[in-house]
């Protein structure tokens, strides 16, 4: 009886973890990694982009490139909750890539400007999660 009580509040085996085939594993990286593809492109396209003349082209170019950097944070995070047998390491890049993005789009919609040291430093740390991302989906 003992070793039952004992064995009752030690919730028995500590492997909870959830196991995922090889083929889970390899759909659910091509997943993530199909995510970031396309949401690096929208990043790339509305932050890169050469604004339209005049005040409202200019508004309206960084617009854009705010809505292109919080929806690719939801996307993203939108990916990795329907892949849970991505990688941890890819995981871990792709969360901090997402929260580098909301933290630039929420620092421009503040009003920060390009060179406050909040987007310069969140821009590093994007470059470095996208470079740790890029390589574990090759």
């Amino acid at each position: 009886m003992v070793v039952a009580v004992i064995a009752l509040v030690q919730g028995g085996s500590d492997d909870s973890a959830p196991s995922y085939s090889d083929a889970q594993r390899a759909t659910d990286t091509r997943t993530v990694c199909d995510a970031f593809a396309l949401n690096l492109k929208a990043v790339s396209i509305q932050t890169g982009s050469q604004a339209p003349a005049g005040e409202s082209g200019v508004s309206a170019a960084a617009a854009n490139a705010r809505l292109a950097l919080f929806a690719a944070s939801v996307n993203l995070t939108d990916a990795l909750e329907a892949a849970p047998a991505a990688p941890e390491g890819l995981r871990a890049a792709v969360t901090d890539l997402a929260k580098q993005y909301r933290t630039v789009a929420t620092q421009y919609l503040a009003g920060a400007t390009n060179t406050a040291s909040e987007v310069t430093a969140a821009v590093r740390s994007a470059g470095t999660a996208a470079t740790s991302v890029s390589n574990a989906c090759r």
